[in-house]
């Protein structure tokens, strides 16, 4: 069975691009959002097993999103996108900012699926 990832990204190209890497996998069923209210509406009506969200977003931050979930209880794995770090600098701190996992923009693909694996194996 398909594990189901949004991806919650405000730049619509990017977005698109990572929603069809993850489908393209085969591992992933994977739905788009380039805004994180409407992505909101459709997690707390059906749960995704793994959400990948950016950190600046406009109208409802990453954190912002990620402590909704936690909030009402959803079981979810986060990954968070953020242009504040370099990959090199998350890489450094071993993909981990607290006890969250947080990835550099821009971000190696394989690096992304690698780290969404591990979520999901947890």
């Amino acid at each position: 069975m398909k594990s189901r990832v949004f991806i919650i990204e405000d730049d619509p190209g990017w977005c698109e691009a990572l929603k069809h890497f993850f489908d393209q996998s085969g591992e992933f069923q994977a739905e788009a959002y380039t805004d994180s209210r409407k992505a909101w509406e459709s997690m707390s009506l059906a749960p995704p097993d793994l959400a990948i969200i950016d950190v600046i977003m406009p109208s409802l931050g990453g954190q912002e999103l990620a402590e909704m979930m936690h909030e009402h209880g959803l079981k979810t794995r986060v990954i968070f996108l953020t242009g504040l770090l370099t990959p090199e600098e998350t890489k450094a701190r071993d993909y981990k900012v607290g006890n969250q996992t947080v990835v550099g923009k821009p971000v190696h693909l394989g690096v992304l699926m690698g780290l969404a694996r591990k979520a999901l194996a947890v």
